[in-house]
């Protein structure tokens, strides 16, 4: 069975629709970065206006740590915005009305996969404090004992033995 062909506007074509133009729509992105790789180098779609969400901010440690806080409007062609990049982190907090450090981990979590509970085990202070003052870690009483053992080294080599 021969497949069924549309006459629109004088082209025929397998769908009784065409395509003539994508215009006004936006993208929540999680990962700024990629997108603009994505939509901007290799699509080729110029940025035309760009939006700092972080003036709307009530203050600065609302949007902090939570990338790049800016919107940018882009174009293909004459339309003057047909598409826009928002940064969706920043516009949650911005919705929320709370900073990074008030979200709740399952707010988090629904950014980033990544941030699962060893995510938060790592940051638990306890245990970064204790891993700072096991043998070798970075306290300030572990690296005077680690700078005496490079001088008592260094002063063997220097002796000769």
């Amino acid at each position: 069975m021969a497949e069924e062909k549309f006459n629109v506007g004088g082209v025929i074509l397998d769908r009784r629709f065409r395509i003539r133009r994508l215009g006004h729509f936006g993208f929540n992105v999680t990962h700024m970065e990629e997108g603009w790789r994505f939509y901007v180098d290799l699509l080729g779609f110029k940025v035309s206006d760009v939006m700092d969400y972080s003036r709307r901010a009530k203050s600065p440690e609302q949007v902090a740590g939570l990338g790049d806080p800016h919107g940018y409007f882009t174009r293909y062609g004459t339309d003057h915005h047909s598409m826009v990049l928002f940064p969706k982190r920043v516009r949650d907090a911005l919705g929320r009305g709370v900073p990074l450090s008030e979200l709740s981990a399952g707010d988090l979590a629904k950014h980033s996969e990544l941030l699962d509970d060893e995510y938060y085990e790592v940051l638990d202070s306890a245990r970064l404090l204790e891993s700072k003052r096991a043998e070798g870690g970075t306290s300030p009483e572990r690296l005077a004992e680690q700078l005496e053992a490079a001088r008592s080294a260094l002063a063997v080599v220097e002796e000769g033995g």
